[in-house]
């Protein structure tokens, strides 16, 4: 399992942006560490969630927030979120968390509670975008829990969920979070600068992910 991040030239990125730089890095990523063609199709499967035509074995997902992209790639299904600490209220939680996790967040307070809501938002994310499942699965139906300091997924019948998290904190601003059937590494994601996948791509200078 590999997990890599790029950061792009603005805070501000639109959407479109944010699409372009992770179909690069995961076109960079494939090539430079499995050996793929650069040019290999990428589409989708009956749940939407991105694949690689053709190529058995290997799986990816691919996250953005902010300036921030984020891939993993393993040879089972995975999942990633990257979530940008702040400008979220915490009362979004109440609506969509499980009922042990919004008691968790009420036990905390200012810096550490706007924090922990997007951990667990972050991690909730990734097991959803692993099962491939996406906004099908309820928050509230599931739940992460702290145990031996280590993250589960329990579902609501309290039954822990064969997956593993690791979560990576990126400075003070962002949250990276990754779900797969297979251990998570510890060590924290590998930059990939952005001026490394000018050569995935030949963009116009319009498109540039740089500029």
């Amino acid at each position: 399992m590999k997990v890599y991040l790029t950061r792009l030239a603005t805070d501000r990125p639109a959407r479109a942006l944010q699409s372009l730089v992770g179909g690069l890095l995961v076109r960079r990523a494939l090539s430079v560490d499995f050996g793929l063609d650069r040019n290999v199709e990428i589409g989708r499967d009956e749940l939407g969630k991105p694949q690689l035509r053709g190529v058995s074995g290997l799986h990816f997902n691919i996250a953005h927030s902010g300036d921030r992209v984020a891939l993993v790639v393993d040879d089972r299904p995975v999942g990633i979120d990257v979530q940008r600490i702040g400008g979220t209220s915490v009362l979004v939680g109440k609506r969509n968390f499980h009922a042990s996790e919004w008691a968790a967040l009420c036990h905390r307070r200012g810096s550490e509670q706007v924090a922990y809501f997007h951990w667990l938002w972050a991690m909730k994310e990734s097991y959803v975008k692993q099962t491939g499942q996406g906004l099908r699965t309820r928050f509230s139906s599931f739940y992460v829990a702290a145990e031996q300091g280590e993250f589960r997924i329990r579902g609501e019948d309290g039954v822990a969920e064969p997956v593993h998290l690791r979560l990576h904190a990126l400075e003070a601003t962002y949250v990276v979070a990754v779900c797969a059937t297979s251990p998570v590494p510890c060590e924290a994601p590998q930059e990939v600068p952005i001026s490394t996948l000018r050569t995935t791509v030949r963009l116009p200078p319009s498109s540039d992910p740089a500029t």
